[in-house]
């Protein structure tokens, strides 16, 4: 296992691992043109002033299923909040539990 350390942000997708804001904001584009998914909840949860996690679940668009994605956000000092991690799933309407 290798790890690694910086202040780039990450994102675990379905198909996919992007690494630093290049590689997400590329990707971004690129699908942007697909309306996949419509909102079905979103819970916000803030951890004192400069830290927060974000969940949503989401209905992909032409599929039999629900996405759901988590991320972490913290507010930097003259820059605002960003968005540090985040990881998208979904889950299937027959569950195997």
């Amino acid at each position: 296992m290798s790890g690694r350390r910086s202040s780039d942000p990450f994102r675990y997708a379905l198909n996919e691992n992007r690494y630093g804001i290049d590689a997400i904001h590329k990707h971004r584009v690129a699908r942007r043109a697909l309306a996949s998914r419509s909102a079905v909840r979103l819970e916000i949860l803030t951890i004192g002033r400069d830290l927060a996690t974000v969940n949503s679940e989401f209905k992909v668009r032409g599929h039999d299923r629900n996405g759901r994605q988590s991320q972490t956000w913290v507010r930097v000092p003259e820059h605002g909040w960003k968005a540090v991690a985040a990881q998208v799933s979904t889950v299937s309407e027959k569950s195997f539990w």
